[in-house]
């Protein structure tokens, strides 16, 4: 696809799908975000007494690994359902779409680890040293050496939101292409998603800053709204693979070609009534 994805059309279609089918994607949106909330609870463990803590600790740890595979086993479902939306063929809310082959799971899981090590790896090579030197440099030189330290370390942690920005939007494909192409491994799916990615990469790093502002947006109405936002916001991800994958310009070709097939056919029959009324 050489035009420039069509940013105002994905989140027209985008909203207009959300409308048709709202129960369901609320639904769905409300148990991913409870099992989101879940992972964000060891916070609240240092605020429980220190006798509670090592047993919460060891309660915590005990969930974690199953609820991280229900995670993964509602957000595969969901990714596949709205793929469903997105493509006009779905009907009705099914547990059909959580219905996967187990290595499917397994490779998204894989695929995920890649990634998160890859971002590892940056933090650990790159931010973490330079943190170090920065702390150095600030003790070392005094006032002086402060001031710089900040100004360095507030340009490269904006340099890492945008690497993280650009990095998220180009690997964020790999599970459609996983439900699509069930034949490819962990490694395959990232690396086509790199290749799907890269002639819309800044359309989509803009798409991308749209969706997180909209869910930032219901966040900040009391929470409450986020529980619109998110569903939304999910559907934007699906709408635009099937932009990239060039399948909403093969069904517009064929929208086009089948209006112009029934054109001329009515004309052909409408010529053909007055010439046998003519020859009446």
């Amino acid at each position: 696809m050489n035009n420039s994805l069509p940013i105002g059309q994905i989140l027209t279609q985008s909203w207009e799908i959300f409308k048709k089918n709202w129960p369901a994607l609320i639904v769905v949106g409300l148990c991913m975000m409870f099992l989101s909330f879940f992972f964000q609870c060891a916070r609240l463990i240092e605020l429980a007494p220190k006798e509670t803590q090592a047993v919460l600790i060891i309660a915590y740890c005990a969930a974690i690994i199953p609820l991280m595979f229900a995670y993964l086993w509602l957000e595969l479902g969901a990714i596949r359902m709205m793929l469903s939306m997105a493509r006009g063929t779905f009907t009705s809310f099914t547990f059909d779409y959580w219905k996967l082959p187990l290595s499917t799971y397994f490779k998204s899981l894989g695929a995920g680890i890649i990634v998160s090590f890859f971002v590892f790896l940056i933090l650990m090579v790159v931010l973490v040293p330079t943190i170090l030197m920065l702390v150095g440099l600030s003790k070392s030189a005094g006032n002086i050496g402060l001031v710089f330290a900040v100004i360095i370390g507030i340009a490269i942690y904006v340099a890492f939101l945008v690497f993280a920005l650009i990095y998220g939007t180009r690997i964020g494909f790999y599970n459609q292409l996983l439900l699509d192409n069930p034949e490819l491994g962990c490694v395959e799916s990232i690396s086509q998603s790199f290749r799907i990615t890269k002639p819309q990469m800044w359309m989509l790093v803009l798409l991308n800053l749209i969706a997180s502002l909209i869910a930032s947006a219901g966040f900040m109405l009391c929470c409450v709204g986020i529980i619109v936002t998110q569903p939304f916001g999910t559907l934007i991800p699906a709408i635009a693979y099937t932009y990239l994958t060039g399948e909403r310009d093969k069904a517009s070709e064929e929208t086009v070609t089948e209006t112009v097939t029934e054109t001329v056919t009515e004309t052909a029959a409408a010529t053909t009534s007055e010439s046998t009324t003519e020859n009446l």
